[in-house]
């Protein structure tokens, strides 16, 4: 009789025990308020655009190279982070070659960067206006679209340069 009494004790306590453990281990505190900000920053293709040519008439001639720059800013609360630019040529117009995307990295809030986009033409060129459009692109979407620029093409090389 005295070893089921105790059986019957040991198991009680072995109840008594696993109850505190799950149960003893919860831990109450007070918690505050939590506020989750989140958003996206704002970039934006400043009115600072510079057109640089090999011979300076303001003009993309046939088989030459220029630059174009200017500066990107976040004027939002947060970074933008892996920031590249995808110029684009509307027009249709051959002889035209652009980089597919220009990186610029990250840009913090408040920051600037400049951007420089160099651009050649092939003997292909031909006459018009090309516009140009600069597309703004943080992780692979697209955040913003600059205005469009248009550039005069001479695609006919004078006889002083052949």
């Amino acid at each position: 009789m005295k070893i089921g009494k105790n059986k019957s004790f040991l198991i009680f306590i072995v109840v008594l025990l696993g109850y505190h453990l799950s149960f003893g281990q919860t831990i109450t505190a007070e918690s505050k308020e939590l506020v989750l900000k989140f958003g996206f920053p704002e970039l934006a293709i400043m009115d600072d655009l510079k057109y640089e040519d090999e011979n300076g008439n303001k003009l993309l001639d046939a088989d030459a190279a220029c630059i174009i720059s200017f500066s990107v800013k976040n004027s939002g609360k947060y970074p933008a982070k892996d920031v590249v630019i995808r110029p684009e040529e509307l027009n249709g117009i051959k002889g035209i070659e652009l980089p597919e995307t220009v990186p610029v990295g990250e840009i913090r809030s408040g920051e600037t960067k400049l951007v420089q986009i160099g651009m050649n033409s092939n003997l292909e060129l031909g006459d018009g206006t090309a516009s140009l459009v600069f597309y703004i692109l943080e992780k692979g979407e697209e955040r913003n679209l600059s205005v469009v620029f248009a550039l005069g093409t001479a695609s006919q090389l004078t006889e002083t340069e052949i």
